[in-house]
């Protein structure tokens, strides 16, 4: 059974993801001019999130320059 913490992660990073995935995508995009490289770098930058999700809580103020950062 996923705990209180886990579930509250999940749903953190999916508001995260509607959020943030076009910008991102778009920034990517721009940086790497090819819509499956870009994907890739959306994707890696959610895996950061996902694999430094205790940082992130404690940036979660900066979510949108920490999100930017990492891409």
């Amino acid at each position: 059974m996923p705990s209180v913490e886990d579930t509250y992660d999940r749903q953190l990073i999916e508001q995260l993801y509607t959020a943030y995935e076009k910008k991102l995508y778009l920034l990517a995009y721009g940086i790497v001019k090819n819509h499956h490289d870009a994907q890739d770098c959306v994707q890696d930058t959610f895996a950061s999130v996902v694999r430094h999700m205790a940082q992130y809580r404690e940036r979660s103020a900066e979510s949108r320059v920490y999100l930017l950062r990492v891409t």
